[in-house]
């Protein structure tokens, strides 16, 4: 039974949490969903009383715990807290996370992350001491090995016709198979275990698989005071390097296909690229006519595809993120599924959804699905999936529907005609858009959720991760609806071997984490016509100086090199499946950034692992950031913007906060910045800068640090002379 505690009157969170130490023999190993299914308010309660309590131990398992980001420099202050300010208003607020990240944790509390906000907890020693390695779909076994004892969740509700109805919203990704597995180990073991929800209603209500009966939890907490503003994450802006990635790795998703992608610049570069595709396909063959990638890479066309989408897309995905709303909304992502084997069978053989003819029940008899004549069981099977008229009803022998009784011979030319005439549906019911674990977004993202009609939002399922990240315990039916699946991901390196390194570097320190990674490029190698394809830029920028991220050899690798298949970078294509050790690494030199290539061949030639003879063709020996930017010149303007999707910061954040970019970049070269230094600003410059200026509260520097960074700041920022140039301008 649940106890719903509503008014303010039964509502004591701090009692609530220490009975529940108690009862638990003062120590609570408790499980927290990854993202925003947090419950702060049940969090706050258990880490206060705990801290409070040296006695109690209070031991949280997590992941992705989203807070208000912490600023590096002055400048970035001065840029980023107005505008986190705005964002992240309202946000609910983790004492436990705060500690963490500070590294104050009281020594009777520890939190067990398994994956990391990527970069927050480097250098954290308690925080990777304590950082758990595991593929998704065994959250819930390690969770159960670690002896959880009680769980928290924020939830919503929905009041339909005076019933109460609720939803696991963002988070049924382990919590629909941590409960279960929880009662069924306390029916074996006799021991308590607690399930606490709070209920906070500015989550979207999700159906399907995330609806849950009330029972689910022991204790709903359910009061006004409870909301609270969801951590919205901004939108990123698109680089051209990325815009190329995204391109690059649109020329291999087919058409009827599945589609994985995650969040983050190069999920919108991909997603944006396949827009392209479907809406302005002759700028789109353009631009592969201008790389000449189906000359360079032959895979696009063996196992690619780049005309417009008609048939469309299914998404399977761990995380649901914004770009499957947009591609929704632009026409690509329209395939559904269907969670009946026969069902997506008979799709997948080629009957039609929306054309339901006695075909479809002459298709479900030669399968043995149905029989003849029909029974009850028949007969709601066939109308749960829109088959059959629902208000056809079946009494002893015979078939009833608008006062007429027939028996339900299918072999029968009567019946046929009459099921023909008046019983058949329009199309099928309950198809399935996109199955997904778990989501995080933007705040439009929330809102259009919240707003979506509800047939719209019936073809989105919440569900579990043991559903959507592999195929065992339903391999059949997931084959059969993940046709052409294309599983992307990205990584921080590649080794010359095909080895991929996503999550840690290589002296053990963990980045991020393993999520489901590992779990979609296995499963790509498991399904017919699959491929893993990890994106990856070519290099990145370490103390101003350009590093590759194509490497000979690293010391901790994500994914093993005997699951390879295919990388992309903003160079282009390496398909790794089935080449041997040579031939993987000509792949990977033909997409490295060619200031690298020759140091790659040199080391790979002295390993005895690429011939002494072998030369790399001209063809690839032009892989350079400008060639890039004329690649994608004739483009950039219209179909290749920043912020395709909109953007949360306001168009002078966006140029103060580029010039700011640059100004990281030339501080790995101080030297460079000598000059800048020293200089007086040109008074044009700073005229023409003044709304910059204010807005970094440096128009009127007072303090020597003030000043340089004052005219660090001008010495990055764009500059239009003005007809009108201030005169004396202070410094």
């Amino acid at each position: 039974m649940t106890l719903t505690l509503t008014s303010s009157e039964q509502i004591n969170l701090h009692q609530l949490a220490e009975n529940t130490f108690r009862e638990m023999d003062g120590h609570i190993i408790m499980g927290v969903p990854i993202g925003i299914g947090k419950a702060p308010n049940l969090l706050n309660a258990f880490y206060d009383v705990a801290k409070e309590n040296p006695q109690f131990r209070l031991d949280i398992h997590t992941a992705l715990t989203l807070t208000r980001p912490r600023t590096r420099s002055d400048l970035e202050k001065r840029l980023l807290e107005p505008f986190f300010d705005r964002q992240f208003a309202g946000i609910a607020e983790y004492k436990f996370a705060d500690a963490a990240l500070k590294q104050q944790l009281p020594s009777n509390i520890s939190v067990v992350q398994f994956y990391f906000k990527a970069g927050e907890m480097l250098r954290n020693t308690p925080a990777q001491l304590d950082a758990l390695s595991t593929n998704y779909t065994h959250v819930v076994r390690d969770m159960m090995n670690r002896g959880i004892n009680v769980f928290t969740q924020a939830i919503c509700k929905k009041v339909i016709a005076g019933k109460t109805r609720y939803s696991l919203s963002s988070n049924p990704d382990v919590t629909l198979d941590l409960q279960r597995m929880m009662r069924e180990q306390s029916h074996r073991d006799g021991k308590k275990r607690l399930a606490l929800a709070e209920v906070n209603n500015e989550l979207p209500f999700m159906p399907n698989d995330a609806e849950i009966s009330n029972d689910l939890f022991d204790i709903i907490i359910d009061h006004e005071s409870m909301n609270c503003a969801l951590f919205a994450i901004p939108q990123q802006p698109i680089s051209a390097t990325d815009h190329m990635i995204g391109f690059y790795t649109s020329t291999l998703v087919k058409d009827a296909g599945t589609l994985q992608i995650g969040i983050g610049s190069l999920g919108d570069a991909v997603t944006n690229a396949l827009l392209v595709r479907h809406n302005k396909n002759s700028d789109y063959q353009s631009l592969l006519r201008r790389t000449q990638a189906l000359e360079k890479f032959p895979v696009i066309q063996s196992d690619g595809d780049t005309a417009p989408f008609n048939q469309g897309l299914y998404g399977n995905t761990e995380m649901l993120v914004p770009g499957y709303l947009e591609l929704k909304r632009g026409g690509i992502l329209k395939r559904k599924v269907y969670h009946d084997l026969t069902v997506q069978q008979l799709l997948n053989e080629g009957l039609q959804e929306n054309r339901i003819g006695l075909d479809w029940l002459d298709a479900l008899m030669a399968k043995q699905r149905i029989s003849s004549p029909l029974t009850a069981q028949d007969l709601s099977y066939l109308q749960h999936w829109g088959l059959i008229s629902a208000e056809a009803s079946i009494e002893g022998s015979k078939l009833l529907h608008a006062g007429e009784a027939q028996i339900p011979d299918l072999k029968d030319p009567t019946f046929r005609q009459w099921c023909h005439d008046t019983l058949l549906g329009k199309q099928l019911n309950h198809g399935i858009l996109i199955d997904a674990g778990f989501f995080v977004g933007s705040q439009h993202f929330y809102d259009t959720l919240k707003q979506m009609p509800d047939d719209e939002l019936h073809e989105i399922n919440m569900t579990s991760v043991d559903f959507t990240n592999h195929l065992h315990g339903g391999e059949a039916l997931r084959i059969a609806q993940r046709r052409h699946a294309r599983f992307i991901n990205a990584c921080m390196k590649m080794t010359l071997s095909g080895a991929a390194v996503s999550d840690a570097l290589e002296d053990g320190q963990v980045v991020s984490g393993v999520g489901g990674q590992f779990n979609f490029v296995s499963m790509a190698h498991e399904i017919p016509q699959a491929r893993s394809i990890l994106m990856m830029r070519s290099c990145r920028h370490k103390r101003g100086k350009p590093v590759s991220n194509i490497v000979f050899n690293y010391g901790h690798t994500t994914i093993p090199k005997h699951l390879r298949d295919i990388v992309v970078t903003e160079y282009g294509i390496a398909d790794l499946r089935s080449k041997n050790d040579q031939e993987i690494i000509i792949e990977l030199l033909k997409i490295a950034d060619s200031r690298f290539q020759d140091k790659l061949i040199r080391q790979a030639q002295k390993a005895g692992k690429l011939s002494k003879k072998y030369r790399l063709p001209e063809a690839f020996r032009n892989n350079t950031s400008s060639e890039l930017k004329q690649a994608l010149a004739e483009n950039l303007q219209t179909n290749f913007l920043p912020f395709p999707f909109g953007k949360e910061l306001t168009d002078q954040e966006v140029l103060i906060g580029g010039s700011l970019q640059q100004l990281l970049v030339k501080l790995g070269k101080p030297w460079q910045l000598l000059g800048a230094i020293l200089k007086t600003p040109d008074p044009e410059k700073v005229a023409a800068n003044r709304s910059n200026l204010e807005r970094m509260r440096l128009s009127a520097p007072k303090t020597l640090k003030d000043r340089l960074m004052r005219r660090l700041l001008l010495s990055v920022l764009p500059y239009e002379p003005t007809s009108q140039p201030e005169a004396n301008v202070p410094d």
